[in-house]
């Protein structure tokens, strides 16, 4: 559930926790990597040919295999010589005006309640992103929102609050062991920055 009414959701990269379920785990990391997509390739081989690191192979029987764990491989020129969009990244790079105004193009669908929702991955990983965002489809009078874990510094948090309309707080487990184990994380900040929000003017 992103929000009330129909609602652009944007997935922002970058995520400080490593929960178990992830539903989104390609938004983890912050930086953009390499995504193959089988179903999509033609067998042409184009991307063997190109591979520096043997990332791309074609076995005995004309089937390409793309190993995207190879970091050294030079990913952009495979993205580029690949005619399907088979080997792709796992995000887009969009300025603050390009991510307003793709955005802007769906508010015919938004009606009363609708809006724009920032998800991740953790969209307060990049606050000054998220809250410059924000604080334009405010100003075009567009709903916001974010959801978000709140395992971030509350500098971030505060910094974002007062552009956004609604919050998703999802606080993943109360019990603090539980939370380590499942989510590779301690939750006392996470803890701390709800109740911060919970006894803000935002709130």
């Amino acid at each position: 559930h992103d929000g009330a009414g129909i609602r652009t959701t944007v997935f922002l990269k970058g995520c400080t926790l490593a929960c178990a379920w992830c539903q989104n785990p390609e938004t983890i990391e912050p930086r953009l990597g390499p995504v193959f997509f089988r179903n999509k390739c033609i067998d042409c081989s184009l991307c063997v040919d190109a591979a520096t690191h043997s990332e791309a192979t074609m076995d005995a029987d004309g089937h390409v295999h793309v190993d995207t764990t190879v970091r050294d491989a030079d990913w952009l020129a495979q993205v580029n010589t690949c005619p399907t969009g088979a080997i792709a990244f796992n995000g887009v790079r969009y300025t603050v005006a390009e991510l307003v105004d793709i955005a802007q193009r769906d508010r015919v669908f938004f009606g009363a309640e609708g809006g724009v929702t920032l998800s991740g991955g953790e969209p307060l990983f990049v606050p000054h992103f998220a809250a410059e965002v924000c604080r334009e489809l405010q100003a075009d009078g567009i709903d916001t929102a974010i959801e978000t874990a709140l395992s971030v510094r509350e500098e971030a948090m505060l910094e974002v609050l007062p552009h956004v309309d609604h919050v998703f707080a999802d606080l993943k487990l109360m019990d603090a062991d539980a939370h380590r184990h499942y989510i590779g994380h301690d939750n006392a900040q996470i803890l701390g920055n709800l109740e911060r929000l919970l006894t803000s003017p935002y709130a």
